[in-house]
């Protein structure tokens, strides 16, 4: 548990006999707090008891030893393929974002932002709903920079062609209202 609060790791791979507690007990502590690591637990027995505690946790694979190496580059295929999942944001129909890799994913296709870009839909996301003035931006984005109204639009406008679904709305004269479509 202390090496796990530590290192924040995305995958853990757990015996089920740990000193102390079981790799279950530990899971279950991680789980309270912590729903987006992926969490494999090996183990020589098929105790179902220990099975149904696991699926109750949303573990990625229960592994039952002796386990291959080919078992376990699997069951971290798997872990890796869940994590990409649960980083990408859905803005509408046919339209994602992927934070960790800063990308709109649109009809399958990937779609790379510039920095710019991305501070900008990041920045929208946080604040989604909601009028963000041009005055805000300029604070919030181009605190460093000066930054007119019409390169503002311009960033706006670069960013709206990539998202190809309508998702900001112009409020005139004052600024932009972020909205994702509801599917």
């Amino acid at each position: 548990l202390a090496l796990y609060k530590k290192h924040q790791p995305q995958i853990l791979l757990l015996d089920i006999n740990l000193g102390g507690m079981s790799g279950v007990e530990l899971a279950t502590i991680i789980r309270k707090k912590d729903k987006k690591t992926r969490i494999l637990i090996s183990t020589a027995y098929t105790n179902k008891e220990f099975m149904l505690e696991a699926i109750e946790l949303d573990l990625t694979r229960y592994l039952v030893k002796p386990m291959t190496s080919e078992d376990l580059v699997k069951a971290l295929e798997k872990c890796w393929q869940e994590l990409e999942e649960n980083m990408l944001i859905e803005l509408g129909e046919k339209c994602f974002y992927n934070s960790e890799k800063a990308i709109l994913i649109y009809d399958n296709n990937k779609i790379t932002l510039r920095h710019k870009e991305v501070e900008v839909l990041e920045f929208f996301l946080q604040n989604e709903g909601k009028l963000v003035r041009y005055e805000v931006l300029e604070q919030e984005l181009w605190s460093e920079e000066v930054m007119t109204r019409d390169a503002i639009r311009s960033q706006i406008r670069n960013l709206r062609k990539k998202l190809k679904i309508d998702l900001i709305k112009n409020v005139s004269g004052l600024g932009y209202k972020f909205t994702r479509t509801k599917i």
